[in-house]
């Protein structure tokens, strides 16, 4: 019974962490965009 617990936990928080990672790479690949895209628009105007 208390493998099975430990089991279940342990999928959850490979779970958890990979979302956590993907959402970050995610965040990080999208904001450098941004960035660009903020000091671009001063150099133009």
């Amino acid at each position: 019974m208390s493998f099975l617990k430990a089991f279940l936990l342990a999928i959850f928080v490979a779970c958890v962490s990979a979302q956590w990672q993907w959402h970050r790479q995610w965040q990080s690949q999208r904001q450098p965009q941004r960035q660009q895209q903020w000091q671009w628009q001063p150099q133009r105007q």
